[in-house]
């Protein structure tokens, strides 16, 4: 296997699986080969193949579908955030869908972002000649998960004259992908490509809270849709810091009115080739930042939540968990949800979105 040399039955054999089941799509080999091979991707193809040949299990079908569930959570809210805090949940949800029962489930905002965040950008009415205009691209956690966040960035912008709009939108489909449901994934950015591309063609840019996102939108869409439309998207894709790292450095981000106190924890996300949150933090609001440089948090998005991988979760984030102690600072900066969650499970830090204390120097 090793050589690429692949004959027919080993697609559909056990030991394939389990060599599949290896990859945690951190990138972070595209990054490293010499020869710039993309290996994720050509495990994504592999995964793929085997799932048209044998199906997919009952827990990748389950995650790959995570939107659904995170509609229903967000629906229910607070009494499903009681509910899956409660032990017999968490066994039950091992048992259903092979989700480990030591990982907490993150909290459900009642609702969806898109909803609410819409009639907020209607109350506070046109920009008048903004420097920008961006469609905010919101991704699962934000609009399921984590309101305040979305507020943050629409904050954020809106503050440094940049208009905003929120095109219709679904999910980035990166866990279909990962475990080889094309046909969903496709479906799913066949959609986005959709409503985004409209967005573009009025003159806005794409801007991602989420680096997997931004990355799926990138990197990974134009291998499931194709045409003008999609290579439209994925050219016009900017993750947020990075998007206002920018702006600073051609003088179009305003002072904020307040500097930020205390010192911070930075920890980078696989899935951001090129942080810009460190040097926007220190330049623009002073800010006292130490970098981890530590490397995979080990969840790699629903990899690490599965009880099948609980254990090789937690080998990967040692060297996270090193880091953090040897810090021993509270607060963490990190832009993605994935990583939150992994740390804070790991940890008693505090983990926040860059994007949060920002906005906060702007109040």
């Amino acid at each position: 296997w090793a050589t690429g040399q692949l004959a027919d039955e080993d697609f559909e054999s056990p030991q394939f699986r389990q060599f599949l089941d290896l990859c945690i799509n951190c990138k972070a080999c595209l990054q490293q080969c010499p020869s710039g091979v993309d290996i994720s991707r050509l495990m994504v193809a592999a995964r793929a193949e085997y799932v048209k040949r044998r199906g997919l299990r009952r827990t990748e079908r389950m995650l790959s579908g995570n939107r659904r569930l995170s509609m229903l959570g967000g629906v229910f809210s607070p009494l499903s955030d009681i509910v899956m805090r409660q032990p017999i949940s968490r066994i039950l949800l091992e048992k259903v869908a092979g989700i480990d029962r030591r990982r907490a489930m993150p909290a459900f905002n009642r609702g969806s972002f898109l909803k609410v965040g819409r009639k907020h950008l209607a109350h506070g009415g046109p920009m008048e000649k903004p420097v920008d205009k961006v469609a905010y691209f919101v991704d699962a956690y934000v609009n399921y998960n984590d309101h305040e966040l979305g507020f943050a960035v629409l904050k954020i912008l809106r503050h440094n004259n940049i208009e905003v709009v929120l095109p219709d939108q679904l999910p980035a489909p990166l866990p279909a992908i990962v475990y080889g449901d094309v046909e969903r994934a496709r479906k799913d950015l066949s959609y986005n490509v959709k409503h985004l591309a409209e967005a573009v063609r009025d003159g806005c840019k794409i801007v991602c809270s989420e680096p997997s996102a931004a990355l799926c939108l990138k990197q990974e869409l134009r291998h499931f849709v194709a045409g003008e439309d999609a290579r439209l998207v994925s050219e016009n894709v900017y993750e947020l810091c990075n998007y206002l790292l920018d702006l600073l450095k051609r003088k179009k981000l305003t002072a904020p009115f307040g500097l930020i106190e205390g010192r911070f924890a930075y920890h980078r996300p696989c899935h951001l080739e090129a942080s810009a949150t460190p040097q926007l933090l220190r330049e623009l609001c002073d800010a006292e930042i130490v970098d981890l440089n530590a490397g995979c948090c080990g969840l790699a998005g629903t990899f690490g939540m599965q009880k099948k991988n609980y254990d090789l979760s937690s080998g990967i984030s040692k060297g996270l968990k090193a880091a953090l102690e040897e810090a021993a600072i509270e607060n963490v900066l990190t832009e993605c949800a994935a990583c939150k969650m992994q740390i804070e499970h790991i940890s008693n830090c505090v983990v926040t979105h860059p994007a949060k204390v920002l906005a906060r120097c702007y109040s």
